[in-house]
């Protein structure tokens, strides 16, 4: 395999661990700016991944994935930030920014990525790397959003739900702990729409019409 694709991955894995760290810095900064400082206090706030690193989420994890998957498949995080809600201005709000900060971030990192994409030829190794980032990016800012505690777009749905009824949004908020058994066992229903998302603003919002970003993943898995 040419060297350039090994530089490829260590970029990728490098960036792919910043994109995690700045989901969680995003809510930590959102946290401080909504009263709550207690992941400032933390010294959470840092780019520097060391205290950011969970040694399963941020590396077992993906590489587990990776490996599992042939090279298809890559999913961590990093280790959560200290968020005490009741430091809150407004409690229900203000959760609900700070929970959408984190996928905020990923998108953009996303759109940024891919909207430069267009400066590499298809078949490029600046092309390749761009595309895994932007890719990457949007399965974390989306996986993020499914409505299913503990992940973000939990807190979305329970602020929708609580405008109607508290009763109803707390007990919706307790399933938390058996959320993730929830995502494992609907994952092959919700990876469909997440793709079509995905699908959706690299040929709509980033007009990419020449190639198809899972050609460039799988060219870029079978040149190892």
């Amino acid at each position: 395999m040419p060297s350039a694709n090994y530089i490829v991955l260590v970029l990728f894995i490098a960036a792919f661990i910043m994109s995690v760290i700045l989901h969680e810095v995003a809510h930590g900064w959102m946290a401080a700016r909504c009263g709550d400082h207690t992941a400032e206090a933390a010294g959470r706030l840092s780019l520097n991944p060391i205290p950011h690193i969970d040694l399963f989420m941020t590396i077992f994890l993906p590489i587990m994935l990776y490996v599992a998957s042939g090279g298809t498949m890559i999913f961590g995080g990093a280790k959560p930030v200290p968020i005490n809600p009741y430091n809150f201005r407004n409690l229900e709000l203000d959760d609900l920014k700070v929970s959408l900060a984190g996928v905020a971030v990923n998108f953009a990192i996303a759109l940024v990525f891919g909207f430069s994409l267009h400066l590499f030829a298809p078949d490029s190794v600046g092309f390749t790397l761009f595309t895994l980032i932007t890719i990457y990016n949007l399965i974390l800012s989306l996986f993020n959003l499914i409505p299913i505690p503990p992940l973000d777009g939990s807190h979305v749905l329970r602020f929708v739900i609580a405008r109607a009824n508290h009763e109803v949004a707390a007990a919706y908020e307790r399933i938390g702990r058996f959320g993730f058994i929830f995502v494992i066992l609907l994952l092959r229903f919700l990876w469909r729409p997440i793709l079509a998302s995905i699908n959706f603003v690299w040929f709509r919002i980033l007009a990419i019409h020449d190639v198809h970003w899972l050609e460039v993943i799988l060219r870029f898995r079978q040149s190892f």
